[in-house]
Order: C-alpha cells, then structure tokens, then sequence
C-alpha cells in the first residue's frame, strides 16, 4: 500500500506512477479509485504485466485511442 498527499492544484492521475514506484515490485494487480483512469496509466501497468482494476469513468469510451488495454478493460466492466 501506498499514498501521496497533494493540494487541490494536483490531480491524482499525475501522482499514480509516484506512488506505484513506492510498492513492491511483485505487485500484479493494482486497484484505484476512478481518478486514476487514463491511458497512460492503463499502459503503464499493461507494459509490466499488471492487471488494472480501476474504475473507468462513466463515458469511457470503448475504443482503443491509444490504450487497447484500457479499452478491453471498459468493455470487460461494462459487460458485468
């Protein structure tokens, strides 16, 4: 587990790879809050083998646009 403490000023996307760094290495599934839903983030974790459970915003689209990996996640938690 890990944090970061931010102002108002930060958004929580841009601290996402700050605190991940902060966790064992061992880690293969992260999960976050829907702050955290950008394709960066998706392909971050999608190039170290990490399996990504964060909450996709609600008009996430389906598409890839730059982050196959995010997208097949969209669809896979708009399908339960």
């Amino acid at each position: 587990m890990s944090l970061s403490i931010t102002d108002e000023h930060s958004h929580d996307t841009t601290e996402f790879r700050k605190v991940f760094n902060l966790i064992p290495s061992k880690s293969k599934i992260v999960y976050g809050k829907g702050a955290y839903d950008s394709r960066s983030n998706f392909n971050f974790l999608h190039s170290r083998g990490i399996d990504a459970v964060i909450l996709p915003r609600e008009n996430s689209s389906t598409l890839s646009r730059g982050s196959p990996y995010r997208a097949k996640i969209v669809r896979r938690m708009r399908n339960e």
